[in-house]
């Protein structure tokens, strides 16, 4: 049975934007463990800033904050219903950037490195903006002690490889 999000019958009255984002924190919420959902709340925080720039911020935020929620999903049968019920709720636009952000495992026949990956994520506009947000909250001080140095040498060439993208991207249409 589908969950309705939000739950709560007030926020109909607000603006749709804001209906979104109050669903998206509902679903992670119920979606993700709760450091796993920290996590993508300051990275919706993040990326609604980011994605101001673009003229994207509402979209940036749901996805930021709904970046996780199928990597962290056990089945593929779950993830199908859960794909179903973020597309009727979100959007496909907003569905298709949360799958580009999911990475395939290598170990799976369809799957890719880390620098696929990526090189998958540049292709969105929308996906880099929230990319580079993740990285970020990953490489905060605060997380430090959390990081293998693997990861973070990972990390640090990925959101250069981001950053630049982005940069030249905004260049062209400052020009």
């Amino acid at each position: 049975m589908t969950k309705n999000y939000p739950s709560h019958n007030w926020i109909t009255h607000y603006p749709k934007p804001y209906q979104m984002i109050a669903a998206a924190i509902e679903y992670a919420e119920h979606h993700l463990d709760d450091s796993t959902f920290r996590h993508s709340m300051r990275i919706g925080a993040l990326a609604s800033d980011a994605g101001d720039s673009i003229g994207r911020g509402v979209e940036a935020m749901v996805v930021g904050i709904l970046h996780d929620v199928i990597k962290d999903s056990v089945s593929c049968a779950k993830v199908e219903d859960m794909l179903k019920e973020m597309s009727n709720l979100f959007g496909q636009t907003i569905v298709d950037t949360v799958i580009i952000l999911t990475r395939r495992p290598p170990s799976k026949p369809d799957g890719e490195t880390y620098s696929e990956y990526i090189g998958r994520v540049l292709e969105s506009e929308l996906a880099s903006v929230v990319k580079c947000c993740d990285i970020k909250d990953h490489l905060a001080e605060e997380n430090a002690a959390t990081l293998l140095s693997s990861l973070r040498a990972r990390y640090e060439i990925a959101l250069d490889r981001l950053q630049e993208s982005l940069d030249a991207r905004w260049n062209e249409v400052n020009v």
